[in-house]
C-alpha cells in the first residue's frame, strides 16, 4: 500500500507539472471528443478534462484517500459526544420546539421536557479525502475535505435515549423509543493559507439530507397520532435542512481579518453550475381516486429535492399519465457535483395528506444528466432505495420522464440561456431606537425571492472591539453580522440590466423594517459588472418604522454582481474525479429502458386479472 501511494503521488505530480501542455497540444479536448460519448464511460483517477481556461471555474477534484480503519475517530468521538449532545438539546430547543408547537392548537403547549442522545456514539463508516472547491484562479489557496459517513442507531432501554415531549396542559407525556441518523457530512478546511494559523478556517455540513428516522411512543395520547408523528418527523428533517445540508452550513473563521478570509464567502460556498429539471411526463401511475363508471386516477405532480432546496411542479388533474405544460421547469443551484436529486410523484388532494404515487432512485447529479429524457422506474414508497437494483417488477409504480440540463456559470457576461444575480451581504447598521433584536435581508427580483439567516445584533463599540478596529458608525447603532451570499437565478432571456433589485430589512417578527432598491443597469456599467457599498459608502435604505433619521439611518455593506449561464453539451460535461474504487456510473440502456416498460404492463395486466 505504501508503495502504491508513493507511486500514486508520482503520478499525480507528473501530470500536474504537465497539465499547461496538454492544454496547449489539445490532447484533453481530443479526448472528450473521441470517447466521451461511450455510455457508462467512468475517467479513471488521472484523467483531467479541462472545458473552459476561464480563471473563476471550479477546478476539477480528486479524491485523495480513503480509510475504513475507524478506531482513533471513535475514540475521539467517544470523548467529544457530551458536548455534541449539550449543543442539539440547545438547537432543538430554540429551533425545533416553536415548530412543534405551531403545528396546531393541539400541540400549542408542547415542549421538550428531555433531550440527550444517550451514551452509542455515532459508528463511522470511513473518512474520505478531498480536494476542496475551487476556482481555477484561487487554487494556490485550495483547501481540503474529509467526508465522513455517519450511522447512529440507538434505543432508549439500552442505550439511554431520552427524548421526551410534554403537553403543558395535561401533563402527558411521548417520548422516542428508537432514533436512527445516517449521512455522509463533509467537514472542509478552507482556505489554506502560507502564513498561520495555516487553515482560515472550517465548514461542516451534509452534502444531502440525512436519513433520519425515529420511533414514537405516547403520542396516541396528545393529538392525533399519524399526523403529529409526520409532522414532526418532517420538522425535524426540515430544521437540520436549515442548520447543517447544503448551501446551509456551519461555519467557524480561524482569522478575523475579513481580507484575508471573508467569512461570508466561507459560510455561503460557491455554486459550480446548475442543473435546469424540466417535467415532461409520466405513464402508468397508481390511481388512488375512485371513480364509479370508469378507472382510478390521481391528480399527480412531481416533487424534487436537491439538498436543502425544495420545488414543486404543477398538478395535473384526473390522470394516470400526466403530460406537464412546456416551458415548466426549475433551476437547482449544484454546489457540489456529488448531491444526489430525489424526485417524488405525489397524489394532490385539498383535504387529504398528499399521497406518495412513487419516487425516483436518487441519483448524483452528473449521472442525472445521462437519464435526460429517458424513463425512469418509479419505485413504491415502501421499497428502500439500497436495494433499488433488485427491485422486482411488481415494486415499480410507473415511469417518469424528465429533461436535465447542466448551465455553467460564465462570470460577467450576458448570456441567453439565463443569469445568476449574486447579493454578497456583510455588516447590517440599524440605529438601536428601531425594534430589531433579529434581523435579516431579503432580496427579490421579479418572482425570484431568498432571504438571509436572522441574526442578533451587538453595539457597534462591543462589534469593533472584538474585531480590533475602530466603530465607522454612530455609538448609539447596532450591528449585525449578516455575512451571506445570496443568488438570485433568472429565466432564459430576461437580462440582469433590465431589471431592479429590492432589498429589504425584516426583524424577528417579519416585519419590514426598510427597503431601497438597485437598478442593474448601474451594475452593468461598472468594471466586471460588480458593484460595492463598502465601509464609507454603504447602500442605505428608507425607514418605514419611523425611527430614520439624517443622522442615524439603517445601512449596509453589500456587493451586488451578476453572471450568465450557458448550456453545456453532454459531451462537454464536467466531471468529479474519483479512483478505481468508485462505483461506475449508471447509463440507461435501450434493453434497460424496455424492460422496465414490458416489467410494469405484465404487472399491471396481473394486478388488474
Amino acid at each position: 500500500q505504501e508503495v502504491r501511494d508513493r507511486l500514486d503521488g508520482h503520478l499525480r505530480g507528473l501530470l500536474g507539472a504537465s497539465e499547461a501542455l496538454w492544454h496547449r497540444a489539445g490532447w484533453f479536448s481530443d479526448m472528450s471528443r473521441d470517447s466521451g460519448d461511450a455510455p457508462g464511460r467512468r475517467l479513471s483517477s488521472y484523467e483531467q478534462v479541462d472545458l473552459s481556461p476561464s480563471e473563476d471555474d471550479i477546478l476539477p477534484r480528486r479524491r485523495l484517500s480513503r480509510s475504513t480503519s475507524m478506531a482513533w475517530v471513535e475514540r475521539l468521538l467517544r470523548r467529544i459526544w457530551p458536548k455534541v449532545d449539550s449543543a442539539l438539546r440547545k438547537i432543538v430547543k430554540e429551533q425545533v420546539e416553536g415548530k412543534v408547537q405551531a403545528l396546531s392548537s393541539a400541540t400549542s403547549g408542547l415542549y421538550f421536557s428531555v433531550f440527550t442522545l444517550g451514551k452509542q456514539i455515532p459508528m463511522v463508516r470511513f473518512v474520505e479525502v478531498w480536494e476542496a472547491p475551487c476556482r481555477r484562479s484561487e487554487r494556490d489557496r485550495q483547501g481540503l475535505e474529509l467526508r465522513v459517513g455517519i450511522a447512529l442507531q440507538a434505543a432508549s432501554d439500552k442505550d439511554n435515549v431520552r427524548i421526551e415531549i410534554t403537553d403543558s396542559g395535561t401533563g402527558m407525556k411521548a417520548g422516542v423509543r428508537s432514533l436512527s441518523v445516517e449521512g455522509e457530512l463533509v467537514v472542509r478546511l478552507d482556505p489554506l493559507l502560507e502564513t498561520f494559523p495555516v487553515v482560515g478556517g472550517v465548514v461542516a455540513y451534509f452534502l444531502d439530507p440525512p436519513k433520519v428516522d425515529a420511533t414514537f411512543e405516547g403520542l396516541a395520547k396528545i393529538a392525533d397520532f399519524a399526523l403529529l408523528q409526520s409532522r414532526v418527523r418532517g420538522i425535524i428533517n426540515g430544521s437540520i435542512a436549515e442548520i447543517l445540508v447544503l448551501p446551509n452550513v456551519l461555519h467557524v473563521p480561524f482569522v478575523k481579518d475579513e481580507d484575508v478570509v471573508d467569512s461570508a464567502l466561507l459560510k455561503d460556498p460557491k455554486p459550480a453550475g446548475v442543473l435546469r429539471v424540466t417535467p415532461l411526463r409520466a405513464r402508468e401511475l397508481t390511481g388512488v381516486d375512485w371513480h364509479f363508471f370508469s378507472k382510478a386516477t390521481s391528480d399527480p405532480y412531481m416533487r424534487l429535492m436537491l439538498s436543502a432546496d425544495e420545488w414543486r411542479s404543477s398538478v395535473v388533474y384526473k390522470t394516470c399519465d400526466p403530460v406537464w405544460s412546456t416551458g415548466e421547469y426549475n433551476d437547482f443551484l449544484v454546489y457540489d457535483l456529488e448531491q444526489r436529486l430525489r424526485i417524488d410523484v405525489h397524489d394532490w388532494g385539498p383535504l387529504k395528506s398528499h399521497d406518495l404515487l412513487g419516487y425516483v432512485k436518487p441519483r448524483k447529479v452528473m449521472d442525472l444528466l445521462r437519464w435526460s429524457e429517458q424513463p425512469m422506474p418509479l419505485l413504491g414508497p415502501d421499497v428502500d432505495p439500497a436495494r433499488a437494483a433488485s427491485t422486482v417488477s411488481g415494486e415499480q409504480r410507473g415511469e417518469v420522464v424528465v429533461r436535465f440540463e447542466w448551465l455553467q456559470i460564465i462570470p460577467e457576461r450576458e448570456m441567453e440561456d439565463g443569469a445568476i444575480v449574486r447579493i454578497k451581504i456583510d455588516e447590517l447598521y440599524i440605529p438601536s431606537a428601531v425594534d430589531a433584536a433579529l434581523a435579516s435581508i431579503t432580496a427579490r427580483i421579479g418572482s425570484a425571492v431568498k432571504s438571509t439567516k436572522a441574526v442578533r445584533g451587538a453595539p457597534v463599540l462591543e462589534a469593533a472591539a472584538l474585531k480590533g478596529t475602530s466603530p465607522a458608525h454612530a455609538e448609539d447603532t447596532v450591528v449585525f453580522e449578516v455575512e451571506h451570499v445570496l443568488n438570485l437565478t433568472l429565466p432564459p432571456g430576461v437580462m440582469p440590466c433590465s431589471q431592479v433589485l429590492e432589498l429589504s430589512v425584516v426583524n424577528g417578527r417579519r416585519k419590514v423594517l426598510g427597503t431601497c432598491t438597485v437598478d442593474l443597469a448601474e451594475v452593468a456599467d461598472t468594471p466586471g459588472m460588480r458593484k460595492t457599498w463598502a465601509r464609507h459608502a454603504r447602500l442605505h435604505f428608507a425607514s418605514r418604522s419611523g425611527h430614520g433619521s439624517t443622522n442615524a439611518v439603517m445601512s449596509a455593506e453589500v456587493v451586488v454582481s451578476w453572471h450568465g449561464l450557458q448550456k453545456v453539451p453532454p459531451a462537454d460535461l464536467p466531471s468529479e474525479l474519483d479512483d478505481e474504487e468508485t462505483e461506475a456510473l449508471e447509463t440507461p440502456t435501450p434493453t434497460e429502458v424496455g424492460s422496465t416498460r414490458s416489467a410494469r404492463r405484465r404487472s399491471t395486466a396481473a394486478g388488474q386479472d
